[in-house]
């Protein structure tokens, strides 16, 4: 349903102020509403006087049919009697029954379940998609252990990570780096220091980090060796490749860089190596093979499943009624598989002369442009220059040009793009990056030595 284009009191100052509500959250007709809401965005509102901000108390109905799903929440501070409740929920959920064609009204329609907190409805939308209570206490746990380890002093963060070292793992070092990301982008640089030294001593003390660190240099051999074979690339090449791998490790490592090329005709070629082989070279190369296979199959599973979300939320954005709204939303979600989407529906709606499909689509391209470019700070926009550039003279000229802005947030910032670059992107990128870090460091101790 439409979202309610209102106006409200600002619950700090009083001062009247626009806000968008919704109500009733159907996933059916708005995929995106599911992801509003389980990341706190539903109903937010800001106030431009006051800069108070916060979301918006008011009763909702969820709807998902797939799952049939129907349930309800009332806010406690509303107040409201029990008949107001049913009162305001029955009209709510009669738009849901009321959207559906006769055919589609199940029972499940009569029996909505009642949550009595905000957190009971979203955690029984995450039980429905599969995760449980535990799972949610278990992440939980995770995220305080995460915190733990950032507050700890740096004399005593080795002997914690030892102590919990049977806690630590691939979430907890997704979460320690997700945070360093989070924090450079608000521009905290006390913290990021902190975060970027927390996550460091788990990557070099604990079973995990280890394991992680072993993993990044299979992914840097593997990006070396697919690198190498150049212009010789042939199929036959990267079937020798990935036969030859030392490790299972390796295998996986050059599986998640070269899926795309590993197709059946690949699969083919490696097969056929297992079957002249014999005894424990056999063996060998059939367990390559399937590691192989279990990659390349979890990858595209993967990728298929962020496509179709992707998908959803587009076109949750081409519908909205408030296209400058549902992209400020949508903005952090945004990434290099939407724009991939977006592309591929403007190429499509071109060859069929799809002229309002075109225009829309344009326009959403250009607002989310836009809206991107004015998001970032401005020493996110240096990084983003930076790493456009062609060379690293061309690199080191422009961050000379631009002395006057290298301070402690850029180097905090500048960091945590060679630890993402490091971590995800291993090669020359993140080599030239390690140098501009130094430069900068230079630059910044500088400006602190001159400013006193």
């Amino acid at each position: 349903m439409p979202p309610i284009q209102t106006t409200i009191k600002c619950p700090s100052c009083g001062s009247p102020q626009p806000a968008i509500i919704e109500q009733v959250l159907d996933v059916a007709r708005d995929p995106g509403v599911k992801t509003r809401l389980l990341q706190g965005r539903l109903n937010f509102f800001q106030c431009p006087n006051c800069g108070f901000q916060g979301a918006l108390s008011t009763p909702l109905v969820y709807h998902d049919p797939v799952k049939e799903l129907l349930l309800t929440f009332v806010p406690a501070e509303l107040r409201l009697t029990p008949i107001e409740q049913e009162k305001m929920l029955g009209g709510l959920i009669q738009q849901v029954v009321s959207s559906l064609p006769a055919e589609n009204r199940k029972g499940y329609l009569l029996r909505p379940q009642a949550s009595l907190t905000h957190q009971g409805l979203m955690e029984r939308v995450l039980e429905a998609d599969g995760i449980t209570h535990e799972m949610l206490e278990e992440q939980r746990a995770k995220s305080k252990l995460a915190k733990e380890l950032i507050d700890a002093a740096a004399a005593a963060r080795p002997a914690l990570i030892a102590e919990q070292d049977h806690r630590i793992d691939a979430d907890v070092l997704a979460l320690l780096n997700a945070i360093v990301r989070s924090a450079s982008a608000q521009e905290d640089a006390a913290f990021v220091e902190k975060a970027v030294q927390a996550r460091d001593a788990v990557m070099q003390y604990s079973t995990a980090g280890k394991r992680a660190q072993a993993q990044k240099e299979e992914m840097e051999i593997a990006a070396r060796d697919l690198e190498a074979l150049g212009s010789q690339f042939n199929l036959d090449a990267l079937v020798t490749l990935v036969a030859s791998a030392p490790s299972l490790d390796r295998v996986t490592a050059l599986s998640a860089l070269g899926w795309q090329l590993m197709d059946y005709g690949f699969f083919q070629k490696l097969t056929e190596r297992v079957e002249r082989a014999a005894g424990s070279e056999r063996e060998r190369l059939g367990s390559i093979r399937d590691r192989a296979l279990v990659e390349i199959q979890r990858i595209q599973q993967a990728v298929q499943s962020e496509m179709n979300a992707t998908v959803g939320v587009l076109q949750s954005i081409l519908q909205a009624p408030d296209l400058d709204h549902a992209i400020e939303e949508y903005l952090p979600e945004l990434n290099d598989v939407f724009f991939a989407v977006l592309e591929a529906n403007l190429e499509s709606a071109r060859r069929n002369k799809q002229e309002s499909a075109i225009q829309r689509l344009e326009e959403v391209k250009a607002k989310i442009l836009a809206a991107l470019e004015q998001s970032l700070p401005p020493e996110l926009r240096l990084i983003r220059d930076l790493l456009g550039l062609e060379s690293d003279e061309q690199a080191e000229r422009m961050l000379a040009e631009h002395a006057g802005e290298i301070n402690d947030n850029f180097v905090a910032a500048l960091k945590a793009a060679v630890a993402d670059l490091e971590a995800n992107s291993p090669g020359a990128p993140a080599e030239r990056m390690k140098k501009l870090l130094a430069q900068a460091e230079k630059q910044a101790a500088i400006a602190r030595f001159t400013a006193k």
